[in-house]
């Protein structure tokens, strides 16, 4: 238990990064991982006329979609049933 505490602590709680479209994973208050996509208005639309059923595939299924302005922010979690959830596995140790 000790061990999972300090990972998480030196991995921190959030980071950023490009490859091709803004990645965000940040931890949520059970100190899952939750990550953010930003795909542009442009490219969104495009993929969804050309291919209407598209299902991005991500662990879990995407659980967060938002439009803004210029772009939409899509998202999926690690707290699904049978995904460790550190705040609850800290609780029944």
């Amino acid at each position: 238990m000790e061990e999972l505490k300090i990972i998480i602590i030196q991995e921190g709680d959030y980071y950023e990064w490009n490859n091709t479209f803004d990645c965000v994973i940040k931890r949520n208050q059970l100190k899952c991982w939750c990550g953010y996509v930003k795909i542009p208005l442009n490219i969104y639309n495009s993929i969804y006329s050309t291919y209407p059923n598209f299902q991005p595939y991500c662990h879990g299924g995407i659980t967060y979609t938002e439009k803004f302005e210029n772009y939409y922010m899509i998202g999926f979690d690690t707290s699904h049933s049978g995904d460790l959830v550190p705040e609850l596995f800290f609780l029944h140790q």
